[in-house]
Parts: structure tokens; sequence; C-alpha cells
């Protein structure tokens, strides 16, 4: 199923539904975070009530605040601290990260190791935002959250379908699965998907039209070409971390990422080591 231009998405929704898709609600909590957002008058000390109400949100976001990639000095031990450090806008891009996977469901060891390549993406790309930091508009914790929601369509395919990624599932899989090839087996595409749970879910459009598009290196506009471009470098870095087969996809458009991102091909090398040594220490 190809994703159709913008004035057929409710088509292309209405159809995945009518498949049996389920695209996931957010929580009632983010809910209340994101009709905060919209008030004028808000404060921090609102949203930290709102947050405070979450057990789980609360630790979610200490473990942000004090996270090496925060960068603090001290350590953070109180809800109104780490809000004002972390921002509002990266705290509940943080946030909606941290309780998509509880959201998504699906518990057997297949979708932990999903999680775990999620997560790798997620990091690879916020550490090459950071890196990048000077060249590219993109924070960190904006590409954070595209990686992690990158392929959050695939478990959603997978509980829906017991014949998607089946070697995969199995652990028979060197490597990523070629999810284009998956989509076209049962005629759903897992990037639609991740569009509409991002839209849904109100991250902001330009992610979520990179969530969409990023198995094309050219997207319309600045700042998604930008974001897929570090997804794709994020996913290039993860194979070779991994030491598996180039990515086509890599191999494909490798030249017009590295002219997007403001690297050379000579450059190249030393920047796959800064990369994997802040994200992995190796």
């Amino acid at each position: 199923m190809a994703n159709p231009p913008a004035k057929d998405e409710h088509q292309q929704l209405e159809a995945l539904l009518g498949s049996g898709i389920k695209i996931p609600p957010q929580p009632r909590v983010l809910l209340e975070i994101d009709e905060l957002l919209q008030q004028d008058d808000f404060s921090l000390k609102d949203l930290a009530k709102v947050i405070g109400k979450d057990v789980g949100l609360t630790a979610a976001v200490f473990r942000i605040a004090n996270s090496p990639g925060m960068g603090s000095s001290r350590r953070i031990d109180s809800l109104d601290q780490a809000i004002a450090m972390l921002g509002s806008g990266p705290l509940v891009n943080m946030v909606k990260c941290s309780v998509l996977r509880q959201s998504l469901g699906g518990d057997a060891e297949v979708f932990v190791r999903f999680w775990e390549h999620a997560g790798d993406i997620a990091s690879l790309s916020a550490a090459i935002a950071k890196k990048l930091r000077s060249v590219i508009n993109i924070f960190p914790d904006q590409a954070y959250a595209a990686g992690l929601f990158m392929d959050c369509g695939v478990p959603v395919l997978m509980q829906r379908f017991p014949q998607y990624c089946r070697e995969y599932r199995s652990n028979n899989l060197s490597g990523w699965p070629n999810l284009l090839l998956e989509d076209q087996q049962v005629d759903c595409s897992h990037t639609a998907i991740g569009y509409f749970i991002a839209k849904h879910w109100r991250l902001p459009d330009f992610i979520a039209i990179s969530i969409r598009d990023h198995h094309d290196a050219v997207p319309h506009g600045y700042a998604m070409r930008t974001m897929s471009s570090i997804l794709l470098m994020a996913m290039h870095l993860r194979t070779l971390h991994h030491k598996w087969a180039p990515d086509p996809e890599w191999v494909l458009y490798r030249d017009i990422v590295l002219e997007e991102l403001g690297l050379s091909a000579e450059g190249l090398p030393e920047f796959e080591d800064e990369i994997l040594e802040l994200v992995w220490g190796i």
C-alpha cells in the first residue's frame, strides 16, 4: 500500500482501520498534557502537577533529566527542576516516547528485540543531531522521538498479521528485515501506520512526515529532508555496529544523506566512530 498524497490521508486511514489495524490512542495523561499546552497561560507548575499524577511518567522524567545526554552538573531531584531544565517541548516529546512501548503492547521476545532496535535508532539519531547541532536545525529530543516512532507500525502489523516479519519472529534473520517487502505481503504500510500514530499522538508534523517518508532521502521540505537523512544515517550506523551487510537504502542514498548533513565521504569514517563512541562507548 503506497503512501498517498496528503489529500488522500483520510481514505488511507479508513482503509487501515477497515483491515483491522488499530491505531493506539494516547494515554489519558498525555491528552491532559496536550490540552494544557494549548492554553496561553499554562505554567511549568501546572505541567508538573499533571505529570505528577502518574508514577511511571514521573520516574521517566527523572530518568531523562538525569541521563548523561542532558549534561546536568548536579542530580535533579525535583519534578519542577526537571521540567524547567528540559523545557516543555522536549519534555513532552520524551514523555511520549517513554509510554509508546506500553501503549503498543506485545510481550513476546520478538517485541523485546524490536524495542532494542528502536531504542538504538532513537539514541543514534539523537547523537547525530547533537553532534551536528551547529549544522542542522534539528534538536536531539526531536531526533530521538523520530527514531523511536520511526518503525512503530511494525509491532502493530506483527500483532495483526501472523505472517508479518515471520523470519524476524523466529530469530532466524541476521539483520533488520526488509520492511517494504513485508508491507507488500500484507498490503499495508508500516510507515503510514507510524505516520498516523505520530499524528494522533500530536508529534510535530515534520517528524510525522519524516516517519512516513524515511525510506526516501528526498521528502518535501527542509526539516523533513534533514530528519529523514538522520534516520537513514542512524540505520546505517546500527548496521555498521552489528557488522551486517550494508543496507541497500544506504548504498542508494549515501551521497544525498552526506550532503544534507554537511558531511564528506572522506570525513565519514571519523564521524561514524564518534557517534558509535557516543552511543556504545566503542
